[in-house]
C-alpha cells in the first residue's frame, strides 16, 4: 500500500514539473510582448484563427490571432467593420488582402510582424482608421539583448512606407503606439497622408532624421498629435561618441525644434547638429570658415555650442559678449583673423555667469596685449569660491610686444599661473625675438643694472677735486709766507688788498 502511494506521489510531482516547464517555455516565447487572451465565452469561432466578438454592440467586429500570413484574411466575411489582428505574421501585407472587406472601417494590428509591400493601397476597402500597436518589421539580434537600449543599433523597428497611404483618400486617422518607427522616403513621410487624415502618435519612438522637420508644421496645423514622451532613436554603428551624445531616447519634439532652429544659420555658414549632451546643451556647430566676414553674424541658432570663425577678417569680437544668440557657446574659434584688442571687462562679464566651460581659440591674430589684470582677478576669485567652469585660451601666433615692460612681465606671470587654461602656453612667443614668453627674462630687460657713475657722482667728484686744489693752494701759500714772507699772488695783485 505504501509503495502504491509513493508511486502515485512521484507521478503527481512529475506532472506538476512538466506543466511548469511548458508554462515557462510559453512565457519565454512571448517575453517582452503583451499577452492577449480572448474569452471563449463571448466569442463565436468562425475559422481556425479568426473569431467574431459577440459581446460588442456591433456585429462586424472580428479578431484574428496568430495568422501565419496575410492570405489568411481572405477567409473573413465581407461584413467585417472593425478588424483587430494580434500576434500575427503579416509579411507583404497589401490592400488586396482586404479588398473583399468592403465594409471595413477600422484596422487594428497589435504585437505583430508587419511588413508592407512598397505599393500604393487602393481606395477599396475604404478604411478610415488604421491603428498599429506594438508592431515591428524586424527581429532584434539576441547577441546584444543585454545591452542598454539607448546604446543598441538593432532595436526592433516598424518600417512604414508613405506610398502605402498616399492613395487612401478615405483614411482619417493613423494611430501609432509602442512602435519604433522608421519611415522610408522620410522627406515625404507622414506629410503624404491624405489632407483630412490626422496622425496620432502616443507612445514609442521615431528614427531621428532632419527630413522629419515637417512634423512640427503638422503639429502646429492640428494634423498631428505627437505625445511629448515620443523619443528619437538612431540606427547604424554605435561608437563611444554617439553613445554618449546619442539622440536615442531624447524627446522627439525637442530634437525637431533644435533642428528647426538651424534655420537661423547665417547664409555664408554651415550648421550641423552632431549630438546632444542634454536638451539645453546640444552639440550644434556653426562653421563660418573662409566666409570673408568682417563682423560676427547678427543671428545664429540660440543653442549653438560651437562657433568657428577662422580665416575671416574680424578686427574685434565685442558682439560676442552682447548678443544673446551667443550666450550658450562652449567653443569659439577666432583663429587667423585681425583681432587686435579684447575688452577685458566685457569678457569677464560674459564668462562669469556661465555654468559650463568655454574655450577661446585666438591663434594667429594681431594681439599685442591681453586683459591679464581682469582675468587674473577672475581666476583668483573663482579658485577661492570653488568655481569649476573656467575659460581656456589658445594664444600662440600673436605678435606679443615684449618691449612693453608695463605689460609683458605681467603677461608672463599670467600665462605661468594659468598654464592649465592656456592650452598652447609653450608656443606663446615674443614677436620681436621669437623667444618663448616662458624663457624671456623680463627682470633684466625691464630693470637693467645701474651704470657705474651717475651724473651726481660725476658732480661730486668734480667738486672734491676743486676743493682739493684749493686746500693745496692754501697750504702752499701758507708755506711761502712763513718761510719767505712772500704773500700769495692774488694778494699782491689785488689793489683792494
Amino acid at each position: 500500500m505504501l509503495l502504491v502511494i509513493g508511486l502515485f506521489y512521484i507521478f503527481v510531482q512529475a506532472c506538476i514539473c512538466e506543466a511548469f516547464a511548458v508554462s515557462r517555455s510559453s512565457s519565454r516565447n512571448y517575453s517582452g510582448r503583451r499577452r492577449y487572451s480572448l474569452s471563449t465565452a463571448t466569442q463565436l469561432r468562425v475559422n481556425d484563427s479568426c473569431v467574431q466578438n459577440t459581446s460588442s454592440a456591433s456585429e462586424g467586429e472580428y479578431s484574428c490571432i496568430g495568422l501565419l500570413s496575410p492570405s489568411s484574411l481572405s477567409k473573413l466575411p465581407p461584413s467585417v467593420v472593425n478588424l483587430t489582428i494580434t500576434r500575427s505574421n503579416l509579411t507583404a501585407l497589401h490592400s488586396s488582402h482586404l479588398q473583399h472587406l468592403t465594409n471595413l472601417h477600422r484596422l487594428s494590428i497589435r504585437d505583430s510582424l508587419l511588413v508592407m509591400r512598397n505599393d500604393t493601397w487602393g481606395t477599396s476597402p475604404e478604411i478610415s482608421v488604421i491603428s498599429l500597436d506594438g508592431c515591428w518589421s524586424n527581429l532584434p539580434d539576441d547577441r546584444h539583448s543585454n545591452a542598454p537600449m539607448n546604446t543598441r543599433s538593432d532595436r526592433p523597428h516598424l518600417v512604414l512606407i508613405p506610398k502605402v497611404w498616399s492613395g487612401m483618400d478615405s483614411l482619417r486617422r493613423l494611430e501609432l503606439s509602442k512602435c519604433n518607427v522608421i519611415v522610408r522616403d522620410a522627406e515625404v513621410g507622414f506629410s503624404a497622408l491624405p489632407p483630412n487624415c490626422k496622425l496620432v502618435f502616443t507612445e514609442g519612438s521615431l528614427e531621428c532624421q532632419s527630413s522629419h522637420d515637417y512634423l512640427l508644421g503638422m503639429v502646429e496645423a492640428g494634423r498631428a498629435d505627437v505625445s511629448k514622451n515620443i523619443t528619437c532613436f538612431t540606427l547604424g554603428d554605435i561608437s563611444m561618441f554617439n553613445t554618449y551624445y546619442t539622440f536615442n531616447d531624447k524627446p522627439l519634439l525637442d530634437v525637431l525644434k533644435l533642428r528647426k532652429s538651424m534655420e537661423l544659420c547665417p547664409s555664408k555658414c554651415s550648421c550641423v547638429l552632431l549630438g546632444i549632451r542634454s536638451m539645453d546643451r546640444p552639440l550644434l556647430s556653426v562653421n563660418c570658415t573662409n566666409a570673408g566676414l568682417t563682423r560676427l553674424p547678427d543671428r545664429i541658432p540660440p543653442l549653438a555650442s560651437t562657433l568657428v570663425m577662422s580665416n575671416n577678417k574680424l578686427s574685434n569680437m565685442d558682439a560676442l559678449f552682447s548678443n544673446r544668440h551667443y550666450s550658450r557657446l562652449a567653443n569659439c574659434d577666432f583663429s587667423d583673423n585681425f583681432i587686435s584688442n579684447i575688452n577685458g571687462t566685457a569678457l569677464v562679464s560674459y564668462i562669469s555667469s556661465r555654468s559650463h566651460d568655454i574655450k577661446f581659440v585666438l591663434r594667429n591674430n594681431n594681439l599685442t596685449t591681453f586683459p591679464v589684470w581682469e582675468l587674473s582677478s577672475f581666476y583668483s576669485r573663482s579658485h577661492r569660491s570653488g568655481k569649476k567652469h573656467l575659460p581656456a585660451f589658445e594664444l600662440s601666433g600673436n605678435p606679443w610686444d615684449c618691449h612693453n615692460c608695463s605689460f609683458s612681465p605681467y603677461f608672463k606671470t599670467f600665462v605661468y599661473d594659468n598654464m592649465f587654461h592656456i592650452k598652447d602656453y609653450a608656443e606663446v612667443r615674443c614677436d620681436n625675438t621669437g623667444e618663448r614668453i616662458f624663457h624671456t627674462d623680463f627682470d633684466r630687460q625691464c630693470n637693467p643694472p645701474p651704470s657705474l657713475l651717475l651724473p651726481i657722482d660725476v658732480l661730486n667728484i668734480f667738486m672734491a677735486l676743486v676743493l682739493s686744489l684749493l686746500l693745496a693752494d692754501f697750504a702752499y701759500n701758507f708755506y711761502q709766507y712763513r718761510t719767505h714772507g712772500k704773500l700769495p699772488w692774488i694778494v699782491r695783485h689785488c689793489k683792494i688788498c
